[in-house]
């Protein structure tokens, strides 16, 4: 049965639309446990800081900014995600996840949309306490609209935005000349480039060429990339597979894997980050669909050859002088981008990254740790 045409609104209905969705939402958002002061915090405990971001699902990039901010900050503060899949309760529908904390870190990849997305990564109840946002892309492969940026600027301009971190230069430059923040846009390369990575040791025969691909609505023509595997094992590698997820990802990535073909290499799919890291970290090269598969195959000296040319990716490889690194899933000269000679990446490159993010995560500790602490004063202040 056909299904019918998708109805195309004039730009006066779409706003009306625009306008509703937000309005039940807001009346559905309320949360007014949000609007209660944190409870007393016990003696000798760390400041509760509630964490949001797409945590939870098991998409690899975003589970490892997680273990970015428990890493960097997780020794001062007590990290609560707020947004939790699998702790949906009528306490978290009412607030009771933003009345626990002391302050609130909005982070990681690709969440500040200025487009209508339905995300509940920007809801005004966080404003009741100190928000810091770190790591955030502009994602830019649709239009922004007028009322989601209005919205956004609202929310950036608040004097409780007291830290404002973009993950590249491209994104800082939009959210300052379209948001306006209350505070200054600090700038670093994508923050797990500050995290510790598992060591591993590459083993001894074969060189391995990991491939790693992704799931999307409208699955992909993989056809070159499976070319690309064969010119790998043409070159003398043998091929990994690696699902680049956990837990509900992990089982849609694994349906796009199954669809690249190649049933007799190797396969490596897990729950467990640290297997995913080091599965990454014991090739000698890998392509991956995956912008943290490109990040995090970087920080071992790994060539990552990027198979889908977004501008985070175009960034991140052009700040490190790698565009020979970037292609498409699509193009047909794909296999000719893994040559014989492809140079790992440099300890001086590896070195700078992490310094980067390691002292942007450094900075962001201490600026929530003055807040906490005044807040922790003044509460102090008020009960003598």
């Amino acid at each position: 049965m056909p299904t019918a045409p998708r109805r195309v609104l004039t730009p006066s209905q779409g706003r009306v639309r625009h306008a509703v969705r937000t309005t039940i939402r807001r009346i559905t958002r309320l949360e007014p446990l949000a609007f209660l002061g944190p409870p007393r915090r016990p003696a000798g405990t760390r400041p509760i800081v509630g964490v949001v971001g797409f945590y939870g699902p098991g998409n690899y990039g975003d589970e490892l900014f997680l273990e970015v901010f428990r890493e960097h900050l997780g020794v001062d503060f007590d990290l609560r995600s707020i947004i939790d899949p699998a702790n949906v309760t009528v306490g978290r529908l009412l607030g009771s996840g933003i009345r626990e904390a002391e302050a609130i870190l909005i982070g990681g990849g690709d969440i500040l949309k200025p487009w209508p997305n339905g995300s509940r990564y920007w809801e005004r109840a966080y404003l009741r306490r100190p928000v810091f946002v770190a790591g955030v892309g502009v994602p830019t492969w649709r239009p922004s609209t007028p009322e989601s940026v209005a919205e956004l600027s609202a929310f950036f301009g608040h004097p409780n935005v007291r830290f404002v971190g973009a993950r590249d230069a491209e994104s800082a430059a939009w959210i300052e000349a379209n948001l306006r923040p209350a505070v200054r846009v600090a700038t670093a390369p994508d923050l797990v480039c500050g995290l510790s990575l598992p060591a591993v040791r590459r083993p001894a025969g074969q060189p391995i060429f990991g491939v790693a691909v992704r799931s999307r609505e409208q699955p992909d023509d993989l056809t070159n990339v499976r070319r690309l595997c064969e010119r790998a094992i043409e070159l003398g590698y043998r091929v990994r597979r690696i699902v680049l997820a956990t837990g509900r990802v992990r089982a849609q990535d694994a349906v796009a894997t199954d669809g690249l073909g190649l049933p007799d290499t190797e396969l490596v799919s897990t729950d467990d980050l640290s297997e995913i890291s080091r599965a990454i970290g014991e090739c000698t090269t890998i392509t991956s669909m995956k912008f943290h598969g490109v990040v995090v195959a970087t920080m071992y000296g790994v060539p990552a050859i990027a198979t889908m040319p977004t501008a985070k990716t175009r960034s991140f490889l052009g700040g490190i002088g790698r565009a020979d690194l970037l292609a498409a899933y699509s193009n047909p000269e794909l296999p000719s981008f893994l040559r014989p000679d492809l140079a790992p990446i440099s300890d001086e490159i590896r070195d700078r990254l992490r310094h980067a993010a390691v002292a942007h995560l450094a900075e962001l500790r201490e600026r929530i740790a003055a807040t906490v602490g005044a807040a922790e004063r003044a509460t102090a202040h008020r009960g003598t």
